[in-house]
């Protein structure tokens, strides 16, 4: 589908996590969004100045919902701190080639911080509204501390209601007595039983180059391998 400029609003503003923002935008002229899950909105932060978000919503709701961390502070963390529900908004929607491919094989998502929200997309138009697929899915995201975690609400949802949907969380610094899965996610590749899987990685630069390099040194098949980066 072609992308175009649209003129919205921001209808929701919530801090999801530890200076992480999610907002909900709406269409000016009303209608919902068509677009495939994966893909991104590229809005207009300031002055001749554009940042691209991935979205976390699912297609033919009435809004797209863009979650972005604000801890480098440039144009587009101050656009989502200053942010407020009523503000205008001119972006180009649907962009970018980063969805799921047409294939029965299991799809393992490796993520970190706001990489996480692709997929969210991703899972949850796969599980909930196409339905009836037995395709094994398995999410591995990464974060810091307890307070960068989100999406654990949606993501642990679909986990208890679908057999095919596995949501591994883990921390690398957390805090003591923290009960749940400690340590990188690059500590499940080599966990992996089967290395004919789809593997789909978003995150920083540094990131996916590591995941990549490990998933195919694995065995899992370059071809196989699809990644966004977070510069």
């Amino acid at each position: 589908m072609e992308f175009k400029t649209y003129k919205g609003r921001i209808e929701q503003k919530e801090e999801v996590a530890l200076k992480t923002y999610s907002i909900k935008i709406v269409d000016s002229e009303g209608g919902t969004f068509d677009f495939t899950p994966g893909q991104f909105a590229t809005l207009t932060v300031g002055e001749n100045v554009k940042r691209s978000y991935s979205v976390a919503s699912i297609p033919g709701k009435p809004y797209i919902e863009l979650i972005a961390d604000t801890w480098k502070g440039g144009p587009g963390s101050q656009f989502f701190e200053k942010a407020q529900i009523g503000d205008s908004v001119e972006f180009l929607f649907p962009l970018g080639h980063f969805v799921l491919r047409e294939s029965q094989r299991p799809a393992h998502f490796f993520a970190t911080g706001t990489g996480v929200v692709p997929f969210m997309s991703m899972i949850e138009h796969s599980l909930i509204t196409l339905g009836n697929t037995t395709k094994e899915f398995v999410l591995y995201s990464g974060f810091r501390h307890e307070e960068d975690v989100f999406g654990k609400g949606l993501l642990e949802m679909l986990d208890v209601r679908f057999e095919n949907f596995k949501y591994k969380l883990n921390l690398t610094q957390p805090k003591e007595g923290y009960q749940g899965n400690i340590g990188r996610i690059t500590q499940y590749i080599d966990a992996l039983t089967s290395t004919d899987i789809d593997a789909y990685i978003c995150g920083s630069n540094q990131m996916v180059t590591d995941v990549k390099a490990r998933l195919i040194a694995k065995g899992v098949p370059a071809e196989q391998v699809f990644n966004e980066m977070y510069y």
